[in-house]
């Protein structure tokens, strides 16, 4: 599922967003990252190029995975709060699981983002393992943050 906003952070002067889903990912649990329940965010940067920002991956190894080099550990089979906090003042995004801050991580393919395009509630992975997992989203929030 993809959801496109198109939200100008800079027009509408509030460059700090959170966005947050629950998502379930039920299969069996894998040594490494076979598939994942990912809730991403994209957006569009100064030249007009839509760039991919962060995202929050609940893998079937157990691990909540983020854009870089973050992780959490997760139980599958069980729904977790995925959260992203986006600072487009600063070009970076703060990962949350459960409410509970992770890490923190440059957005990912541009430093020059201006409004937030879109959220993608999605299911990747290994093609020979997909019919094994099951994703489940719900209650998706986005939602300016003032100061």
């Amino acid at each position: 599922m993809s959801y496109v906003l198109n939200y100008d952070v800079v027009a509408h002067k509030t460059p700090l967003l959170e966005v947050e889903a629950d998502v379930r990912l039920d299969g069996p649990n894998t040594a490494d990252d076979k598939i994942s329940a990912n809730l991403v965010a994209t957006a569009v940067d100064k030249a007009g190029s839509l760039a991919s920002l962060a995202f929050n991956q609940l893998s079937s190894n157990g691990k909540v995975l983020t854009t870089g080099e973050g992780n959490a550990p997760v139980t599958l089979a069980k729904y977790h709060r995925l959260g992203l906090r986006l600072d487009f003042s600063k070009q970076e995004a703060e990962y949350f699981l459960d409410g509970v801050f992770f890490g923190i991580e440059p957005f990912r393919d541009t430093h020059e983002a201006v409004a937030l395009y879109s959220i993608r509630l999605d299911l990747v992975g290994d093609p020979t393992v997909g019919s094994q997992y099951t994703a489940y989203y719900d209650n998706l929030v986005v939602r300016v943050v003032t100061p």
